[in-house]
């Protein structure tokens, strides 16, 4: 599945969410899924482009960090979809989602916008 397509439905679902927040409930395993992989593959890309000795390619100044599609843009809206108290409640999620925000923090090459939206769900839960 590509990049865009993931963010479409995360689009969609983040319509619903204010209508009808139980049907986002059932598919927040999935999301956590989704963002899990997400993130291992930015940091499995990351990892081989060290490993080449290869350098980021330069930033464009005029590009969005949050590119609709991108890794970046994906995982973002996965913490601002599901990044509530609600996810603690759910018995599937309650390890794997708190874990994979604990990686996010953990890793050096993830994008300041993720990591903003992770500290917000954290924000959100110590309050």
């Amino acid at each position: 599945i590509g990049g865009a397509t993931i963010s479409c439905v995360l689009r969609v679902l983040t319509a619903l969410m204010p209508s009808n927040p139980r049907y986002i409930d059932r598919h927040i395993p999935n999301i956590v899924k989704v963002m899990v992989r997400q993130a291992s593959n930015n940091l499995a890309a990351a990892k081989m482009q060290a490993a080449s000795g290869g350098r980021p390619p330069p930033k464009d100044p005029k590009a969005s960090v949050d590119e609709y599609g991108s890794i970046t843009y994906n995982v973002h809206q996965s913490v601002q979809l599901i990044g509530d108290e609600r996810v603690l409640l759910l018995s599937d999620s309650r390890k794997t989602f708190p874990s994979a925000l604990s990686h996010q923090l953990n890793d050096r090459n993830v994008d300041k916008v993720v990591l903003l939206s992770v500290m917000k769900a954290l924000n959100v839960w110590v309050q």
